[in-house]
């Protein structure tokens, strides 16, 4: 993966039903929490704690350089006295993978490096850094006959998202031997056809909150400013750029090159770099 310059994440439910320190054996558990209080069991919960330790130790210590420790089940560490002792075991951690980003996601505190909305692009943008995870279809796992989300919807939700300083992620659910669904290898290979264009606009950029004109997505990188519409908006002719239009260059119409494109751009090259201009 370094070869290729693609950072690692583990994913790991901190709640493992199957783990019987989690729900004890010929027990009833009610919905997704322990099957017990740990509270009233501090031992058993100590037991499942250590469990838990070693598994994440086994994740960062044994499969190279992971760059991100995604932990899902935000109820653990929140509710019904489940508690982790993440001070413990993320400090174990850092002494293998001391720059690992760790995620304890709706937790909140130092453990959550960076937030993740879920299904959406969040309403209010939150303050920290940010990733909105959706899944390509209705489910996460694979489910036969799924019902996948349009190529227009996703590149709705990636321009949408990336303009208001959110990074993406997209979940593909494999099927059992493995191999990837064929409705989400089209769309993967619709958005890396779009990206092919449009990608300088998108990897390694930075909203302008400052910037709006209704229809129109923007970002920004070193001296180049990047604006984007769909198709029934894109009307170059029309865009204002406020504060910024004394420092243009140059513009170039990025949609010459694929004019169907659900959505389309233009890279503007500016006299400054354009976080200077802010």
């Amino acid at each position: 993966m370094t070869a290729h310059n693609v950072a690692v994440g583990a994913y790991y439910s901190k709640a493992d039903w199957h783990c019987p320190y989690y729900w004890t054996p010929g027990s009833d558990p009610r919905g997704r929490y322990a099957s017990y209080d740990p509270l009233s069991n501090p031992q058993l919960w100590k037991k499942f704690n250590d469990f838990v330790k070693k598994q994440l130790l086994e994740i960062t210590r044994n499969y190279g350089k992971i760059d991100i420790l995604w932990l899902d089940g935000g109820w653990v560490n929140s509710e019904h006295h489940e508690f982790l002792d993440m001070d413990r075991i993320v400090s174990q951690i850092k002494q293998t993978q001391p720059q690992i980003l760790v995620v304890d996601r709706t937790i909140g505190g130092k453990y959550e490096d960076y937030v993740t909305p879920e299904r959406k692009i969040p309403d209010v943008i939150p303050h920290k850094v940010w990733e909105s995870n959706l899944p390509l279809a209705k489910n996460w796992g694979y489910v036969p006959n799924d019902v996948y989300k349009t190529f227009p919807e996703i590149l709705h939700y990636l321009v949408k998202i990336v303009s208001l300083g959110g990074n993406v992620i997209l979940g593909i659910g494999p099927k059992p031997d493995g191999t990837l669904p064929t409705p989400a290898l089209k769309l993967v290979r619709q958005l890396g056809k779009w990206l092919a264009t449009y990608g300088d606009g998108i990897y390694g950029t930075r909203a302008l909150p400052n910037l709006k004109q209704t229809n129109w997505y923007f970002t920004a990188k070193d001296h180049f400013l990047y604006a984007f519409a769909e198709k029934k908006y894109f009307r170059p002719q029309d865009l204002q750029l406020g504060i910024f239009t004394p420092h243009v260059l140059n513009r170039q119409d990025l949609s010459m090159q694929n004019p169907d494109d659900p959505i389309l751009g233009l890279k503007i090259t500016m006299d400054k770099n354009v976080t200077e201009l802010i």
